[in-house]
């Protein structure tokens, strides 16, 4: 599954964490790793290669794939990033 930010959003880092911006929006900000997977997503990586990259720097901790799924969820809710159709 690939993600990618929509137009108009900017993200920027933070003592803690970032801030993402929506061009006609508003901002909110992430947490650190929010904004990693936020950064991931930037670069293009696919959703299932940035939960291998959250488990392997989380120690496989059993949530991290819940709670990834579950901030890309709220990132479309809130008109970060589409989801790309295979």
């Amino acid at each position: 599954m690939k993600a990618k930010l929509r137009k108009g959003v900017r993200i920027r880092p933070e003592a803690f964490g970032g801030v993402v911006q929506i061009k006609d929006g508003g901002a909110f900000q992430v947490d650190p790793i929010g904004f990693d997977i936020i950064s991931q997503i930037k670069e293009g990586i696919e959703i299932d290669h940035i939960i291998k990259n959250m488990k392997e720097k989380y120690e496989d901790s059993p949530k991290v794939e819940e709670d990834i799924h579950k901030f890309t969820r709220k990132l479309v809710e809130e008109g970060v990033i589409e989801i790309e159709k295979e």
